[in-house]
C-alpha cells in the first residue's frame, strides 16, 4: 500500500487526419519540389523552342528562389514530410550551382597593370565561329 495518491494519467493525444486543404498543399509541395529539381538538374537538355530553352538555361540559377516559396507552403501544410521533400531541390541546386559560387581553388589569374579587354559577338549574325570573331 502506497502513501502517495495515484498519479493521474497523461491525456492521450489524438491526431486529427489532415484536412483537404492540407493534403492539397502537401501535393503542391511535392509537385513543386519535383518539378523544380528536374528543371535545375536538366535545364541544359531542354530544346530551344521559341527561345524558351535559352531563357530557362539563363534563369536556371534563379530557380533556387522557388525553394523558399515552397518552404512557406510546406509550413502552412504542417507536414514534416513536406519539409524533407524540400531537401531534394535544395540539394540539387547546391550541387548544380554551388561550385560556381564557391570556387574549388582560390587562385586568381594574375592581374595586368592597365589592361582592359572588351569583346562582343552576335551569335545570330552568322559571322563564324567564336575563335574567328575573337581574332
Amino acid at each position: 500500500m502506497s502513501v502517495y495518491p495515484p498519479r493521474p494519467r497523461a491525456a492521450k493525444r489524438t491526431r486529427r487526419p489532415p484536412s483537404r486543404a492540407q493534403r492539397f498543399l502537401r501535393f503542391l509541395v511535392f509537385l513543386g519540389a519535383l518539378g523544380t529539381a528536374l528543371l535545375i538538374a536538366f535545364h541544359t537538355r531542354i530544346p530551344d523552342a521559341l527561345g524558351l530553352g535559352l531563357l530557362l538555361d539563363n534563369a536556371a540559377p534563379w530557380l533556387g528562389l522557388v525553394v523558399p516559396l515552397l518552404l512557406l507552403v510546406a509550413l502552412s501544410s504542417r507536414s514534416r514530410t513536406s519539409l524533407v521533400v524540400l531537401l531534394v531541390p535544395a540539394l540539387t541546386w547546391i550541387l548544380a550551382f554551388g561550385p560556381a559560387i564557391v570556387p574549388l581553388s582560390w587562385t586568381a589569374p594574375a592581374s595586368a597593370a592597365h589592361t582592359l579587354t572588351v569583346s562582343s559577338q552576335n551569335t545570330k549574325a552568322g559571322t563564324g565561329a567564336a575563335a574567328q570573331s575573337a581574332r
